[in-house]
Protein backbone atom coordinates (compact mmCIF):
# COMPACT_ATOMS: atom_id res chain seq x y z
CA UNK A 1 0.00 0.00 0.00
CA UNK A 2 1.45 3.27 -1.22
CA UNK A 3 0.75 6.43 1.41
CA UNK A 4 1.30 9.53 0.41
CA UNK A 5 3.51 11.63 3.00
CA UNK A 6 3.09 15.65 1.97
CA UNK A 7 6.76 16.99 3.71
CA UNK A 8 6.30 20.37 2.52
CA UNK A 9 4.14 23.27 1.37
CA UNK A 10 4.89 26.54 -0.52
CA UNK A 11 5.01 28.08 2.97
CA UNK A 12 7.81 25.83 4.44
CA UNK A 13 7.47 28.34 7.34
CA UNK A 14 7.07 26.32 10.70
CA UNK A 15 9.40 23.41 9.49
CA UNK A 16 12.66 25.74 9.71
CA UNK A 17 11.57 26.96 13.14
CA UNK A 18 11.29 23.30 14.17
CA UNK A 19 13.65 21.03 12.09
CA UNK A 20 16.38 20.95 15.02
CA UNK A 21 14.56 18.60 16.90
CA UNK A 22 14.35 16.36 13.42
CA UNK A 23 18.04 17.04 13.47
CA UNK A 24 18.77 16.19 17.49
CA UNK A 25 16.42 13.01 16.62
CA UNK A 26 18.40 11.92 13.88
CA UNK A 27 21.58 12.66 15.80
CA UNK A 28 20.05 10.57 18.62
CA UNK A 29 19.04 7.64 16.00
CA UNK A 30 22.41 7.54 14.42
CA UNK A 31 24.08 6.99 18.11
CA UNK A 32 21.36 4.31 19.22
CA UNK A 33 21.35 2.77 16.02
CA UNK A 34 25.37 1.60 16.17
CA UNK A 35 24.46 0.25 19.64
CA UNK A 36 21.15 -1.65 18.60
CA UNK A 37 23.41 -3.37 15.04
CA UNK A 38 25.36 -4.52 17.86
CA UNK A 39 22.93 -6.16 19.80
CA UNK A 40 21.60 -7.49 16.33
CA UNK A 41 25.00 -9.25 15.89
CA UNK A 42 24.23 -11.13 19.89
CA UNK A 43 20.84 -12.39 19.02
CA UNK A 44 20.80 -16.40 19.91
CA UNK A 45 17.01 -16.78 20.60
CA UNK A 46 13.83 -15.80 19.49
CA UNK A 47 13.29 -13.74 22.93
CA UNK A 48 16.67 -11.61 21.69
CA UNK A 49 15.54 -10.95 18.49
CA UNK A 50 11.92 -9.52 19.83
CA UNK A 51 13.97 -7.51 22.50
CA UNK A 52 15.72 -6.22 19.91
CA UNK A 53 13.00 -6.07 17.48
CA UNK A 54 11.26 -3.91 20.56
CA UNK A 55 14.29 -1.78 20.98
CA UNK A 56 14.80 -0.86 17.62
CA UNK A 57 11.64 0.23 16.85
CA UNK A 58 11.63 2.31 19.65
CA UNK A 59 14.76 4.13 18.08
CA UNK A 60 12.63 4.76 14.84
CA UNK A 61 9.77 5.87 16.63
CA UNK A 62 11.73 8.73 18.15
CA UNK A 63 12.77 10.26 14.54
CA UNK A 64 8.85 9.32 13.72
CA UNK A 65 7.78 11.37 16.40
CA UNK A 66 9.87 14.52 15.84
CA UNK A 67 8.72 14.48 12.03
CA UNK A 68 5.27 14.82 12.87
CA UNK A 69 6.65 17.50 15.37
CA UNK A 70 8.20 19.39 12.57
CA UNK A 71 4.93 18.55 9.88
CA UNK A 72 2.20 18.06 11.92
CA UNK A 73 0.08 20.77 10.15
CA UNK A 74 0.38 18.88 7.28
CA UNK A 75 0.87 15.58 8.33
CA UNK A 76 -1.50 12.51 10.85
CA UNK A 77 0.76 11.01 13.25
CA UNK A 78 -0.16 7.72 11.81
CA UNK A 79 1.58 8.90 8.26
CA UNK A 80 4.56 10.05 10.05
CA UNK A 81 4.94 6.06 11.69
CA UNK A 82 5.34 4.75 7.93
CA UNK A 83 8.17 7.63 7.16
CA UNK A 84 11.37 6.71 6.63
CA UNK A 85 15.23 7.53 7.94
CA UNK A 86 15.84 8.05 4.73
CA UNK A 87 12.70 10.47 4.51
CA UNK A 88 13.46 12.25 7.45
CA UNK A 89 16.76 12.48 6.36
CA UNK A 90 15.86 14.72 2.62
CA UNK A 91 13.49 16.88 4.79
CA UNK A 92 16.22 17.64 7.00
CA UNK A 93 18.51 18.33 3.98
CA UNK A 94 15.62 20.04 1.99
CA UNK A 95 14.57 22.91 4.59
CA UNK A 96 18.64 23.84 5.79
CA UNK A 97 19.21 24.04 1.53
CA UNK A 98 16.53 26.24 0.93
CA UNK A 99 17.69 28.26 4.45
CA UNK A 100 20.96 28.69 2.40
CA UNK A 101 19.51 29.92 -0.48
CA UNK A 102 17.37 32.28 1.56
CA UNK A 103 19.75 33.34 2.85
CA UNK A 104 22.10 34.11 0.05
CA UNK A 105 19.18 36.10 -1.42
Amino acid sequence: MQVRVETVTPEDKPIVFHISTLEEALSGYDRDVSISNQQFKDIKTQEDFLKWDSDHLTILSKVQEAYWFVTQDRNSRDHCRLVSINDARALVKYVREKEQKQLAI
